[in-house]
């Protein structure tokens, strides 16, 4: 067939399917949260795993690393973190329209890190295959590590066993995964609300006000200026690092040209309210020389949230926040084990993986779950189980340094590939109103944000030359070098090369609606009371 027709065609192809024949390999099941589709054919990507997940599901896996980690933003100062963490935000809106219009076209399982090798070269997708896999256990174990470091609110010891710990995660199926979300959610927004109380004096009878943001607290609002910007940077891309996970499980989605646009549309007013309004909040109510932020040993033990909510003057309050944010830290170590047993089933299924062992990692249980690539995924918490040596606040500090870097190497990936998704697109003859979504911005918005990303990878570790520091240099680029190595072993092995826009496959995995099924949907949307259609509506955008 013409790549020029191929747009038009209603024989459209997907991967050597007619779209008959794609649409007769999926198959209906029931499922605890309702109807889900799974995927017969034994050669897809998303073979055994259940399309039943709504936006609402995708949208909290969203979230990310949540407030556990802004116990380390005050070391630029207010200002400066806010600075931060509202660049960052830009770069996330960016970052997930862009894997969004993607996902919405092939919502196949581990997204993303399939594009990179379809869109711009095998060895690529092989590269951020498997660093941003060892990212998501090295994210796991600093979910592990930061849990240990609540749970020493309640305990006075100086350091805590993270044995029972880690049996509190688990691989768990994303509507209850969504749910453990919840809390936090709702946490939030109870703690802006209450935040503003007590700013203005309406709690406890106090008005701070933005007194914390002056010159002569601490180091001031902008603690040592642009570099303490840039200390703080990759903390708010490791706290930012679930964004990217939502299209992850686009092999998952129910209705994917529907629930992917819906839950990458939400993430502006989630960066706005979980991140800059709340930080904004936190701010104002604790200083930045607050002694509870650190204890002797240079481990974080207070969240800067506990602190701001003990103002309140309700005793159990603190405790209460603090129980909430050990659930918060808990889910998204649960979204690492979720995402990263996408993506280990994804590249075994590309042939990228050892081929001993694809029989087993592939295996599904009935509820579509990889329970084979979870258990693999969470054997890499055990690098927590180093903190008992060189203690907690060490070993979180090298994490999250680590998986930030890897994170900033994922989201260049995805605006470059869907760059040349795009310009692929044209070049075949297909017209762009054919997207089912299409991400705003282009090509300006994609090229601006690559640039950033490899910036950023470049400067963010300049601190440690200056003095040289060993530890630094490692933590801030050892990630890099892990990807060259990882490029450089695929490319040479495979010899494969850049993939031209006429040649890139655009069709494997394409997804078609059934009409039938969009005019049953358009007739339950009808009928839904218009008072209802508005609360789900306003929930929607915050949930």
């Amino acid at each position: 067939m013409d790549s020029k027709d191929i747009g038009n065609s209603e024989d459209l192809e997907f991967g050597g399917y007619s779209k008959e024949q794609h649409i007769s390999t999926l198959e209906n099941v029931d499922t605890s949260d309702g109807q889900a589709v799974v995927e017969k054919d034994p050669d897809s990507l998303n073979a055994g795993l259940h399309r039943g997940l709504k936006d609402r599901h995708m949208s909290m896996i969203a979230i990310g690393k949540p407030v556990h980690l802004l116990d380390l933003l005050l070391s630029a100062g207010p200002g400066g973190a806010l600075v931060a963490w509202s660049l960052i935000g830009l770069l996330v809106y960016a970052v997930s329209q862009a894997m969004g219009e993607m996902a919405t076209a092939i919502p196949v399982a581990s997204s993303w890190t399939v594009f990179a090798g379809r869109f711009i070269d095998p060895s690529i997708g092989f590269a951020v295959s498997w660093s941003y896999w060892f990212n998501i256990i090295t994210g796991l174990a600093s979910e592990l590590i930061a849990a240990a470091n609540v749970v020493a609110y309640w305990n006075d010891v100086k350091r805590t066993n993270l044995g029972y710990v880690n049996r509190l995660l688990g691989g768990s199926t994303s509507p209850e995964y969504a749910r453990f979300c919840l809390i936090k959610v709702i946490t939030i927004i109870v703690f802006i609300i209450i935040g503003i109380c007590v700013i203005s004096g309406g709690i406890g009878g106090v008005v701070y006000g933005v007194k914390y943001f002056g010159t002569d607290v601490g180091g001031g609002p902008f603690k040592d200026g642009f570099v303490g910007v840039l200390n703080v940077l990759i903390n708010a891309v490791f706290s930012y690092g679930g964004f990217q996970n939502m299209t992850l499980l686009a092999g998952e989605a129910k209705d994917p040209h529907k629930t992917i646009p819906k839950a990458v549309n939400k993430v502006w007013i989630r960066i706005l309210l979980f991140y800059i309004v709340s930080i904004f909040c936190m701010c104002c109510l604790v200083s930045q020389t607050d002694p509870r932020l650190l204890s002797p040993d240079h481990s974080v033990v207070e969240s800067p949230f506990t602190i701001a909510f003990q103002k309140t003057g309700v005793s159990a309050a603190a405790s209460i926040l603090n129980a909430v944010i050990l659930t918060s830290i808990l889910s998204a170590g649960n979204s690492n084990m979720y995402s990263g047993s996408r993506i280990l089933l994804s590249l075994v299924r590309s042939d990228m993986g050892p081929s001993f062992a694809k029989k087993y990692i592939t295996l599904t249980n009935r509820w579509g779950v990889p329970y084979v690539a979870v258990f693999l995924t969470s054997i890499g918490s055990c690098v927590c189980f180093v903190t008992g040596i060189v203690g907690n606040g060490v070993v979180l500090t090298w994490l999250i340094a680590l998986s930030g870097v890897t994170t900033m190497i994922a989201w260049a990936s995805i605006t470059f590939g869907a760059y040349r998704f795009r310009r692929a697109w044209s070049a075949q003859g297909r017209a762009q109103s054919e997207l089912l979504y299409r991400a705003p911005g282009y090509p300006y918005m994609h090229i601006s944000s690559t640039a950033l990303n490899i910036i950023m990878l470049l400067i963010q570790g300049w601190s440690s030359f200056s003095p040289f520091n060993v530890s630094s240099f490692f933590s801030a680029y050892v990630s890099v070098l892990f990807f060259v190595i990882l490029f450089a072993y695929h490319k040479i092995a495979n010899k494969t090369k850049w993939v031209k826009l006429t040649e890139m496959d655009l069709d494997t995995d394409y997804f078609h609606p059934p009409p039938e099924q969009d005019d049953l949907d358009d007739t339950e949307q009808k009928n839904i009371p218009k008072w209802r259609a508005w609360m789900t509506r306003v929930s929607g955008w915050i949930m």
